[in-house]
C-alpha cells in the first residue's frame, strides 16, 4: 500500500504545478474541478492520464495516514510497545524520528534557494525563512503566518499532530474520546467548507492540520484493532466504495467521505498485488523506500519545474516526466545514505540535552 501510494503521490505533485492539468480538490473544495475532470474523461482529453494524477493522486495521503493509524495500533497496543508506552517518551521518539528525517532536506532547501537567488529577492527570503520553520513542525498550525515550501513538507506537521493526538487522546483511552473528536472534525469541516466556503483560509487551514483529516486516521486505528475482517465484509466495502467514491466528489459534505473510500479501493488494490509475485515485490520494494522518496521528490521537483520550458525543446511532456521519477527514485536512495550518517549525529545530540 505504501509503494502504491507514494507512486500517486509523486506524480501527483509533479503534474498539479502545471495548469493544463486538472486541479484536485484537497485543501479546498471547487466543484468545478470535479465536472472539469470528468469532462476531460468523457471527452478524450489527450491528458487524460496526467489528470488522473493531477486530481486524484492525493488520495495516496489518506492511504498514509490510515497506515500511520493502523501501524500505532499494531505497534503499541497489539506488538512489544503497548507494556512500556509513555506518551511523553512516544512523543519525543516520534519527534526525533521525523527530525532526522527533514534535516537533510532542510540543508539541501536552503543550498538551492541560496544559489537560485538574484540578489535580496522577496520570494527567494520568503522561502528560506519557511525552510527554517520546516524542523519546528509548526508551518501548519501557523498558516497563513507562515506557509510550507516545498508544500509536499505539510504532511510532517500534520503526522506529529496525529502522534500527539494519539498520545493524549487514544491510547488507552475510551473509544468514545476519539469518536467525540471525529465528529467535532467532520462539523468543523462542514461549518467551515459548505457554509463559508469563501472564508480566506478557513476550509485549507483545517485541511493543513489533523482537523481534516482526523477520521481517516480514526478508519486505521479501528482497522487494525478489528482481528478479523471477512471475506464477504471486505467485499462489501470495497463494492460500496467504488460506488459511493465518484459521486461523492460533487457536494462539499460527501466530499469528505471519499478518503474512506479511496482507502478501501487501496486496501484491495493491494490485496490483489500480494498475489502477483513480481508485481508483489515491486510496490514492496518501493513501500520500504517511500518515506524517502516523499522527502527527496520535492528537491526534484523544484529543479525540473525550473527548467521545464527549456526541457521541452529536447523531449516530450511524457519522457520529462519519467525521467522525472526516475530521478526521484535515485535521489531517495542517496536521500537513504545520508540519513543512516546524519540520524543518529542528531539523535545522540539530543540524548546529550535531554540528560
Amino acid at each position: 500500500m505504501r509503494g502504491l501510494a507514494i507512486f500517486f503521490i509523486i506524480f501527483h505533485n509533479y503534474f498539479h504545478l502545471f495548469n493544463v492539468f486538472v486541479r484536485e480538490n484537497q485543501f479546498t473544495f471547487l466543484p468545478g474541478n470535479t465536472t472539469v475532470f470528468f469532462n476531460g474523461l468523457i471527452s478524450g482529453s489527450p491528458w487524460w492520464l496526467c489528470d488522473i494524477f493531477s486530481y486524484l493522486g492525493w488520495y495516496g495521503i489518506c492511504t498514509f495516514i490510515f497506515l500511520s493509524g493502523y501501524g500505532l495500533v499494531q505497534k503499541y497496543e497489539l506488538g512489544p510497545g503497548a507494556s512500556s508506552f509513555r506518551p511523553s517518551t512516544f512523543i519525543y521518539n516520534n519527534w526525533l524520528k521525523l527530525l532526522n528525517l527533514l534535516l537533510p532536506a532542510v540543508a539541501i532547501l536552503l543550498i538551492i534557494w541560496g544559489f537560485s537567488a538574484s540578489g535580496e529577492n522577496e520570494q527567494t527570503l520568503r522561502h528560506i525563512a519557511d525552510t527554517l520553520i520546516l524542523p519546528t513542525f509548526l508551518n501548519d498550525p501557523l498558516l497563513p503566518l507562515t506557509s510550507v515550501s516545498p508544500g509536499v513538507y505539510w504532511y510532517f506537521g500534520l503526522t506529529l499532530e496525529l502522534y500527539i493526538i494519539y498520545a493524549l487522546a487514544v491510547h488507552g483511552r475510551p473509544p468514545l474520546v476519539l469518536a467525540i473528536l471525529v465528529a467535532f472534525t467532520i462539523v468543523l469541516q462542514i461549518v467551515v467548507g459548505y457554509f463559508w466556503p469563501l472564508q480566506p483560509y478557513g476550509l485549507e487551514w483545517v485541511r493543513h492540520n489533523f482537523t481534516g483529516w482526523l477520521l481517516v486516521f480514526a478508519f486505521g486505528i479501528a482497522y487494525a484493532r478489528r482481528q478479523y475482517i471477512s471475506t464477504r465484509l471486505t467485499t462489501t466495502l470495497t463494492a460500496l466504495a467504488a460506488v459511493i467514491f465518484i459521486p461523492a466528489m460533487y457536494n462539499a459534505i460527501s466530499w469528505q467521505l471519499t478518503p474512506i473510500c479511496a482507502v478501501i479501493l487501496a486496501i484491495t488494490a493491494a490485496r490483489v498485488s500480494a498475489r502477483i509475485p513480481l508485481w508483489r515485490t515491486l510496490w514492496a520494494w518501493t513501500g520500504r523506500l517511500s518515506a524517502f522518496l516523499f522527502v527527496a521528490h520535492p528537491l526534484v521537483r523544484i529543479i525540473f519545474y525550473k527548467f521545464y520550458s527549456e526541457a521541452m525543446l529536447l523531449m516530450p511532456f511524457w519522457l520529462y516526466a519519467v525521467l522525472f521519477g526516475v530521478v526521484s527514485v535515485l535521489l531517495a536512495l542517496a536521500y537513504r545514505g545520508i540519513w543512516r550518517h546524519s540520524a543518529p549525529a542528531v539523535t545522540a545530540f539530543f540524548a546529550r540535552r535531554r540528560h
